[in-house]
C-alpha cells in the first residue's frame, strides 16, 4: 500500500483497505510473538513459586479480568489481605472538613 492509501483518496474497496492498513499498523505477527514471550515468562515464574503461591498465581493469570467481577460489574481485590486507598487530588474528604 502507498502512503496515500491510508486516507482512502481513491475509489475502490475502502473497507478492505482499512482492514489491510490495520494489519500493517498493529503487526499481528509481532503481537502474537509478544504474547508468547509473556506466556513463557509467566510459566518460568510459576516454576520458582511454592505450591500455594503457584496455585494463587495461576488463579490470577488465568482470570481474564483479574480484580474485576464481571457478573457483579465491580472491582475486587487481586491480592488477599491487601487494601489500596485511591484518593482523588484536590477532592475534600470527610476528615478534611472543618466541622464543629
Amino acid at each position: 500500500m502507498k502512503e496515500g492509501d491510508l486516507f482512502f483518496s481513491e475509489g475502490g474497496a475502502n473497507a478492505l483497505k482499512f482492514f489491510e492498513q490495520l494489519e500493517i499498523i498493529n503487526a499481528p505477527a509481532q503481537v502474537i510473538a509478544d504474547y508468547e514471550a509473556v506466556h513463557l515468562f509467566l510459566l518460568e515464574i510459576t516454576e520458582h513459586l511454592t505450591k500455594s503461591c503457584r496455585e494463587f498465581f495461576k488463579h490470577v493469570i488465568d482470570d481474564p479480568y483479574p480484580g474485576y467481577q464481571v457478573h457483579k460489574k465491580r472491582v475486587t481485590k487481586i491480592l488477599p489481605n491487601h487494601n489500596v486507598d485511591a484518593l482523588m487530588p484536590r477532592l475534600r474528604y470527610d476528615d478534611d472538613l472543618n466541622v464543629d
